[in-house]
């Protein structure tokens, strides 16, 4: 199915309203002399089509906004872009004006849907463009602008590349073998996916390669030698750890002797523990027989020191607490206090000695407990060192053996431990060996799924065959000086090449030519063979000025002109719609009475109208206003 792409209207919004022409022909020409507007009005077609045109002064001073419409895929669509601050967004409406959505020309993160993926989707490119993968930032997937360098050759480009500049040839080639069929969604998916799993194949087989060299350079972190050395460390560990038990059996045999001073010490201390307990519990008992004494002592010292102590005269407040008083005096009046009564005197004097007496017996029971306590822990100690002499008698002979046989235990555990350490590079090498094996196995199923979807691409040889035909008959009806019948496109690199030059080393105004021919050729395959998803629109800029102006190059330019009737223009009976627009100071009069002009013409006609001057310097703030975004209106 043909992918329909045609301009239909353009309009202008200026300070005195909006301005309209009309674009829709089959061929247009836009005719007049510099300065009048004819690359703005192609500027223009592109701006609304999401491309950044650095437009001239008098389009940034006069023009507030612009509104391509377009013949986009099954829809009549208008594209209206303002300038200044608000250029980011792309107003659609349908073809009565009703506005539907403002799509950005970048994506943002509240607008990630951008014009672009809305036009691809109206043509129904959308899903092949997004399955081509040239890289994995956003700037490297292929868009509508990249589309568009196959529809619009500006004059600044025609004699300097074919369609995209140097550097760009990945896109190029790509967007070629998906317009034109050698290529498919699927199969870009899955070339894209190939691309992946081979770059971490090679990343992948890098990396095994550094370790190696690595590990290649010291015996020490040689995988075999490791692997050996591991072995032996673990069988010496086991004869280490039977030796060592062996060792410590045959030394517990040896101490028999010692068994019954084991079960005394172990009675001395459990009899020096329960002495030890016992002296806790009469220190207690002293603690309490001493504060029952105390307690007496302060019942007395109560008695007495309500009247021997005054802080304070009560009548007048004066401090007396600094005045001496003798002990049993009343510390007001400082005189003799009436002794106690002789019964109260008895009571207390025996209650204090029943005290005492309890404090003393307490205490020597407590020194008793001590000295017990001491006895044991004495001879706890006793049994203690005597074992311990009988048991290094028993023991001498295997100690110096256990501690080797230890020592020798914990260096063998220390270098196992170790090693795993040394291994890890080479456990890492043979897992990178095993995931570049896996890797191997996706890759070779992603070959053998593409090989399924090559039925489905066009056969190249007849491609190149028919393109080769189609470029021909371009070059042959443009009488190129010098040329010897000699011109293809290379299947390759899928660029012209004429009497077996290369497109850079032909001269200037015959690469004008070229680039043309090529472009006529391309479409003239889209409008009469297929499959193909080339939009059947090419946009020209003054191809004229590229090629010169003297009477050789003037006629040159007419067979030119004259290539597009009768290479595109004559296929007007082909049901495929088709448009092709040109711009150019002039036009031949016979090619002009042929097809549909619009002829701007300063100061009557310009593009822009009701300017008396589009390069005046009177207006600045006009410029500034816009460029600030100042609304529509």
């Amino acid at each position: 199915m043909p992918v329909t792409l045609r301009f239909l209207k353009l309009a202008i919004e200026t300070d005195t309203g909006w301005h309209e022409r009309n674009l829709d022909a089959q061929v247009l020409g836009i005719v007049g002399p510099v300065n009048t507007g004819k690359s703005s009005l192609l500027d223009s077609c592109m701006y609304c089509l999401g491309r950044d045109v650095p437009f001239r002064k008098a389009m940034r001073r006069h023009v507030r906004a612009i509104e391509l419409t377009a013949l986009v895929g099954d829809e009549v669509v208008r594209l209206r872009r303002a300038q200044g601050s608000r250029k980011n967004l792309v107003e659609v409406r349908d073809q009565a004006g009703t506005l539907l959505q403002r799509l950005p020309v970048r994506a943002t993160a509240t607008h990630p849907e951008t014009l672009s993926d809305w036009l691809l989707e109206l043509l129904g490119l959308r899903g092949g463009f997004a399955a081509v993968r040239l890289g994995r930032s956003a700037s490297s997937q292929l868009g509508f602008d990249d589309l568009l360098r196959y529809l619009y050759l500006p004059q600044d480009s025609l004699d300097q590349f074919i369609l995209f500049p140097d550097g760009q040839d990945d896109r190029r080639r790509a967007l070629f073998e998906l317009l034109f069929g050698l290529t498919n969604p699927e199969s870009e998916k899955l070339q894209g996916d190939i691309r992946r799993v081979e770059g971490q194949i090679r990343s992948a087989r890098t990396k095994v390669r550094r370790f190696q060299e690595f590990l290649a350079d010291s015996e020490a972190t040689n995988a075999d030698a490791l692997a050996s050395e591991v072995a032996t460390l673990t069988r010496r560990e086991a004869d280490a750890v039977a030796r060592l038990t062996r060792l410590r059996a045959d030394a517990r045999a040896a101490d028999t002797a010692g068994e019954d001073l084991r079960r005394q010490l172990a009675a001395a201390r459990s009899a020096a523990d329960a002495a030890e307990k016992r002296v806790d519990e009469h220190r207690a008992h002293v603690r309490r027989a001493r504060r029952a004494l105390a307690a007496i002592d302060h019942e007395l010292a109560d008695q007495h020191q309500a009247t021997a102590s005054v802080e304070r005269c009560p009548a007048c407040s004066a401090d007396l607490a600094k005045r001496p008083v003798e002990p049993n005096h009343c510390g007001l009046c400082t005189q003799p206090l009436a002794p106690l009564e002789p019964a109260d005197a008895a009571q207390h004097r025996a209650a204090r000695e029943n005290a005492s007496q309890a404090v003393a017996e307490a205490e020597a029971r407590a020194e008793q407990a001590r000295t017990e306590a001491e006895q044991a822990q004495a001879e706890v100690a006793r049994l203690r060192q005597e074992l311990d002499q009988r048991s290094a008698a028993a023991l001498a002979p295997f100690t110096d053996a256990i501690a080797q046989a230890t020592a020798d235990l914990a260096a063998i555990r220390t270098r196992l431990g170790m090693l795993p350490r040394l291994q890890e590079p080479h456990e890492r090498i043979r897992a990178m060996q095993d995931e570049i094996l896996v890797l191997q196995d996706e890759l070779d199923e992603l070959h053998a799924r593409r090989e399924e979807f090559d039925p489905l691409v066009v056969n190249k040889d007849q491609l190149f065959a028919t393109l080769d035909g189609e470029f021909r008959k371009a070059i042959g009806e443009q009488k190129l000086p010098w040329y010897a019948g000699r011109a293809r496109l290379d299947p390759n690199t899928y660029l012209p090449v004429v009497d077996g030059q290369s497109f850079r080393d032909l001269g200037g105004g015959v690469k004008c030519a070229v680039a043309v021919a090529y472009s006529v050729a391309l479409m003239s395959y889209a409008i009469s063979y297929g499959p193909c998803d080339l939009p059947m629109l090419l946009v020209i800029d003054s191809p004229r000025k590229n090629v010169g102006n003297n009477v050789e190059d003037r006629a040159l330019a007419h067979r030119i002109y004259r290539n597009f009737l009768n290479q595109i223009g004559a296929r007007g009976s082909i049901t495929r719609s088709f448009q092709v627009i040109l711009a150019d100071n002039e036009m031949p009069e016979d090619i002009a009475d042929q097809i549909e002009v619009i002829d701007f013409e300063y100061p009557h006609e310009p593009f822009i109208p009701g300017i008396a001057d589009p390069h005046g310097e009177d207006d600045d703030e006009i410029e500034q206003r816009y460029d600030d975004g100042e609304p529509d209106g």
